[in-house]
């Protein structure tokens, strides 16, 4: 279910420009299933999106806009219709969305805001070097970093904490999360009367179930909201799913305020079929 719905509300997309007589071609892969396509275009994160600036079959798979500027970045949405029935807004038809953004001589960009980088202590002491020279990267890439060594025995609601504490002090805009950092869980789906069901499909009676809480590091970007910890739901299979009163696991179906930080995450514990150390694959 998962993969063909996301499969469905996806396109492929990819943008190319031409120098010589300024145009950007947007390309994109055929789809079986597509009635139509429309084109949307505007300047970076300038306003909305406006009308459509083109309205294609579902056999077309490109669009060449002459009306362009080098020195400009621009974005492109794709909005596809598909033939088939939206199974969760019956009875329109399922759409899936491309978005691009392109530049031919994009002006430099020496300021991107504060970074936390927040490392284990486990790859900290191993790899401190390439720690180092990962901030030397961020540093020159625009990023004022601030670098936090977390212990082992450190709790999500710990790393939460630092975070809010660096963003009220001096800012952050960007987090880093390096190695095995603390994962936030949270939800209660197939216990929650307006979730019956995990986004993947495997639900309350399949042998692979995965109700309850999903893996959350949306947690740390949200600076204000209330996270709750009161409901519980032992449906899932996996241990990691199972969401208990006060167990760290929050209930939250949806994100319960403004992302004020945007997340990432680099973690390559607990892998094995790669045949490679957390700290090998780290390294690499």
């Amino acid at each position: 279910m998962a993969q063909t719905y996301s499969n469905h509300r996806a396109v492929e997309a990819y943008a190319n420009w031409n120098e010589e007589d300024p145009s950007v071609s947007v390309q994109w892969k055929s789809s079986d299933n597509a009635h139509s396509y429309a084109i949307f275009k505007r300047v970076y994160n300038v306003g909305d999106w406006g009308n459509s600036i083109a309205n294609l079959t579902g056999n077309d798979t490109i669009y060449v806009d002459d009306n362009v500027d080098t020195s400009i970045v621009y974005e492109y949405a794709i909005e596809k219709t598909t033939t088939i029935t939206d199974p969760f807004d019956r009875p329109n038809l399922l759409k899936g969305y491309a978005y691009i953004s392109t530049a031919h001589k994009k002006p430099a960009r020496h300021s991107r805001g504060v970074m936390g980088l927040i490392v284990t202590e486990y790859i900290e002491s191993r790899l401190s070097s390439e720690v180092n020279i990962l901030v030397q990267d961020l540093s020159a890439d625009g990023w004022r970093v601030f670098k936090e060594v977390i212990p082992s025995s450190a709790s999500v609601s710990d790393v939460s904490s630092l975070i809010k504490v660096k963003y009220d002090q001096g800012g952050c805009n960007a987090i880093y999360l390096l190695g095995n950092v603390p994962v936030p869980y949270s939800g209660l789906y197939c216990e929650d009367p307006d979730y019956p069901g995990p986004p993947d499909g495997h639900g309350r009676t399949d042998a692979n179930s995965h109700c309850g809480a999903w893996s959350s590091d949306v947690y740390y970007g949200v600076i204000d909201g209330a996270w709750s910890d009161e409901d519980s739901t032992t449906l899932g299979k996996r241990e990691q799913n199972k969401n208990r009163i006060g167990d760290g696991k929050f209930d939250n179906n949806r994100i319960p305020g403004e992302v004020s930080i945007g997340v990432g995450r680099v973690d390559f514990s607990n892998l094995p079929a790669l045949n490679k150390s957390e700290i090998e694959l780290t390294r690499q």
